[in-house]
């Protein structure tokens, strides 16, 4: 006896519980993946219209990653 459960593959199969697992993934990889990040918009409206006296712009992933080093870092000599 064969038993299927309600969910189907991306072709609209039903599948057996024995290959959900294939099935989920192979979902996940061919139709809920995105090409990648969507650049933001040029057009958007700043949130603080004040001079804060320093730079609230973007932060690039060199800053990203120089903050967590550095976050890192400082963890690192706790004890």
């Amino acid at each position: 006896m064969i038993l299927f459960s309600k969910l189907k593959d991306r072709h609209g199969n039903r599948v057996g519980p024995c290959q959900r697992a294939k099935a989920i993934a192979d979902s996940l990889h061919h139709e809920h993946r995105r090409p990648g990040p969507v650049p933001p918009t040029k057009n958007r409206c700043k949130l603080i219209s004040s001079d804060l006296g320093m730079n609230t712009d973007i932060l690039s992933n060199e800053e990203v990653i120089a903050a967590i080093k550095k976050n890192e870092k400082r963890e690192g000599t706790r004890t």
